[in-house]
């Protein structure tokens, strides 16, 4: 009884979820933070072991909190230029994920399983496709142009995911995106000076890939989210009618 009167805590979560996302949306939440953060660029590209661990604290931070990245993944090549940017960005994108998805994981022990929940149909399902396309299923997950949040913290509810695993697709997927964004983000800098910190804003939030970059990547996502959505169709269609069938019992069993 304990664990179907907790039932509600993981799809709260998830709705919480969904509410920062479109907070950022509505209100550009990453926006005012990058606000924030753009006067301490000078002091970020000191480079010091004390100003690479207080950009880290605030890249996990953000992370965790359900923002866009990318502008993210640029200031920190902008700061902290190649390699040093794609080391933090690769050691603070695994970080936050790593913490995403524990704390998911965490609240999927503490109670949260009931049979007769959809949404727990649903991570069912994406839990049988995990166990029948492996690390593939993973990798094509990663790449979904999905909040990276949203994909940190859904994963940590599916039990067949093993951290080992989902950090590895993380690290697969990340090494070459966390490249190319720190190496935009250090080509801007040595345009723009730390001093102007409009500059600074409009090279990092305007300074993206062109069209070249962004077809492409758009594309790969696109293609990825449409291959995820077919591993799991089936899946989340079994899963829902054992549902069904346990509503119907559970119904009959009262009857009687």
């Amino acid at each position: 009884m304990a664990e179907v009167s907790r039932w509600w805590i993981a799809p709260a979560f998830i709705v919480a979820i969904v509410v920062l996302v479109s907070l950022d949306v509505a209100f550009g939440v990453h926006a005012q933070i990058l606000n924030v953060v753009i006067p301490c660029v000078v002091y970020f590209q000191s480079r010091t072991p004390m100003a690479c661990l207080s950009y880290m604290a605030l890249y996990v931070a953000v992370s965790l909190s359900c923002v866009p990245l990318t502008p993210f993944e640029i200031l920190t090549g902008f700061c902290f230029g190649i390699p040093l940017g794609i080391i933090l960005d690769i050691t603070g994108r695994v970080t936050g994920a790593a913490l995403s998805f524990l704390a998911a994981r965490a609240l999927s022990h503490s109670g949260v399983d009931c049979p007769c929940v959809t949404g727990e149909a649903v991570m069912a399902g994406v839990g049988k496709a995990v166990e029948e396309h492996g690390f593939r299923f993973l990798l094509l997950f990663n790449l979904a142009p999905m909040p990276v949040a949203v994909k940190n913290y859904g994963l940590g509810f599916v039990p067949e995911v093993r951290l080992s695993s989902f950090i590895l697709a993380i690290m697969v997927v990340e090494v070459p995106m966390a490249s190319m964004w720190a190496f935009i983000g250090s080509s801007a800098a040595s345009e723009v000076s730390a001093m102007d910190t409009t500059a600074v804003h409009s090279a990092i939030v305007n300074g993206g890939p062109g069209l070249y970059v962004k077809v492409p990547l758009l594309c790969a996502g696109v293609v990825s989210m449409l291959l995820v959505l077919r591993m799991i169709h089936k899946k989340v269609a079994v899963e829902l009618e054992k549902v069904k069938q346990c509503v119907i019992d559970d119904r009959e069993w009262h009857q009687v």
